[in-house]
């Protein structure tokens, strides 16, 4: 008995010591998890610190910190960093160095995605296409389509082949009418293309693919006179479009069949295989992919006195929208409240950060959309990129490479630029343009193109090293 409880007892002062210990040690357990250092040696003995995690395409790229070699190659991450600015480097042979001043809060994680590391000496490939009006990005950016005067000059290239499409003999009769307009379908891989035969006007509707294109089906195009927008959520669906100040239906292309859904409509626009709409009443609402017609909420009065007379929708969901309008200004409302920033001259979506990518003449920057009908003061809010050369103004601004960052012109010269909140970088230059020539560029296969419509040629070369699609050798 008496060993018994000799047992017990040292049991108990294990048992004890055990909790002592657990109770002494867990704060500091805590705290190291929390990015909190202690240093009794300081004079400040507890400083909190943050992370940042850093991605490359090309991965595999080496880590400079402040000029000091990490050792670490991407993608990684640094953990314990004080609060502050530091400078971060990525080298990898055969690469341009990418650098980049990286701003560290406490607590945080500064995520630095998919930073984009150019080639030392890029690989241009030539290709002939025949003189042509205009080129259109498919909505997977896999194809490239380039009319002409007539359907016969239709062409149809294949990125991930290298490859023009076969045209199917379903097309035969229409090869040399005159094509007045065209436009690509927000879904699929689906052309609109007006034509103008002896019997009057038609739009065909041209469906393409890796294995060639071909005619689906046609409409009359009497309704389709002076349309600004077409779109149907299926292809054998109802179809809806904007004629004048009029929302128009038509039932499965049937000509017809068009009846006026919404009057004095102010603008229309489609994001995400979804038309949205907002009218004169200062209704604003959606046409949903199963074509029913929903009103979300009225914009105030402000907002409505301030739309002018051609906004674009440039967001929208059921509790918020955004709308760029003529006079370059960037409207953000929700049912009671309206914050807007002038001096916009553009901008695109960035739906998989849930924010939009906006520019002026002189800069780029992003706006988070979940702050944006919370507060007016764009200093705060736009996180701006450093301004391009004097003298130079923006355009053709393309979010680019995972959308993290944007290529943009200036001054002639393309640039890529990161659009990473407290991530600043300079611009990169990736190509100069010639007279005349215009860029276009895939997201599924990482190429950037430069085209010149007078010549009819088309230079591609690998912007972005991308694992979907094989590069075109």
């Amino acid at each position: 008995m008496t060993g018994y409880r000799a047992i017990t007892r040292a049991r108990k002062i294990v048992f004890w010591i055990a909790a002592a210990i657990f109770v002494l040690t867990w704060p500091l357990l805590i705290s190291y998890a929390l990015g909190i250092v202690i240093s009794p040696t300081s004079k400040q003995p507890v400083v909190e610190t943050g992370v940042v995690r850093v991605d490359s395409l090309p991965s595999g790229a080496r880590l400079w910190l402040n000029g000091t070699d990490t050792g670490k190659t991407t993608p990684t991450a640094i953990e314990r960093l004080k609060a502050g600015s530091y400078h971060i480097q990525l080298e990898k042979q055969g690469f341009r160095p990418w650098r980049a001043q990286v701003a560290v809060d406490i607590q945080a994680v500064r995520r630095v995605n998919s930073a984009v590391l150019l080639p030392d000496v890029a690989k241009v490939h030539l290709l002939s296409v025949g003189k042509y009006s205009k080129e259109y990005m498919s909505p997977n950016s896999q194809f490239v389509l380039f009319s002409g005067a007539t359907l016969s000059d239709l062409r149809v290239y294949d990125l991930k082949t290298g490859r023009f499409l076969t045209r199917s003999a379903t097309l035969a009769p229409y090869l040399n009418d005159r094509v007045t307009g065209m436009s690509l379908a927000p879904w699929g891989n689906l052309a609109l293309v007006h034509i103008l035969t002896d019997n009057g006007r038609r739009v065909l509707v041209i469906h393409f693919g890796p294995l060639g294109f071909d005619l689906s089906h046609f409409v009359e195009a009497p309704y389709f006179q002076d349309v600004d927008i077409a779109w149907s959520p299926t292809l054998s669906g109802t179809v809806y479009f904007k004629r004048g100040g009029t929302l128009w239906k038509m039932d499965t292309w049937i000509a017809t069949s068009a009846t006026p859904l919404v009057r004095n409509v102010l603008s229309v626009d489609i994001l995400n295989n979804v038309l949205y709409y907002i009218d004169s009443q200062g209704n604003f609402g959606e046409v949903t992919s199963f074509g029913r017609e929903h009103v979300f909420f009225k914009l105030p009065d402000q907002a409505r006195r301030q739309l002018g007379a051609d906004p674009k929708i440039e967001f929208a969901d059921e509790k918020l929208g955004a709308v760029l309008t003529g006079e370059g200004k960037l409207l953000f409302f929700n049912a009671d409240r309206l914050s807007a920033y002038s001096g916009i001259k553009g901008v695109a979506m960035d739906r998989a950060r849930d924010r939009l990518i906006v520019w002026s003449n002189t800069r780029v920057g992003s706006l988070p959309l979940g702050l944006a009908a919370r507060d007016a003061e764009t200093s705060r809010m736009i996180d701006w990129a450093p301004e391009v050369s004097k003298g130079s103004a923006i355009n053709s601004v393309t979010p680019a490479a995972g959308r993290s960052n944007c290529l943009f012109v200036s001054g002639g010269n393309v640039f890529i630029e990161p659009v990473l909140p407290g991530v600043v970088s300079p611009p990169e230059r990736v190509a100069t343009l010639a007279p005349g020539e215009s860029y276009q560029y895939s997201e599924s296969s990482g190429l950037l193109l430069i085209l010149d419509p007078q010549i009819g040629q088309i230079k591609t070369s690998r912007l972005v090293v991308h694992p979907l699609i094989p590069a075109l050798e």
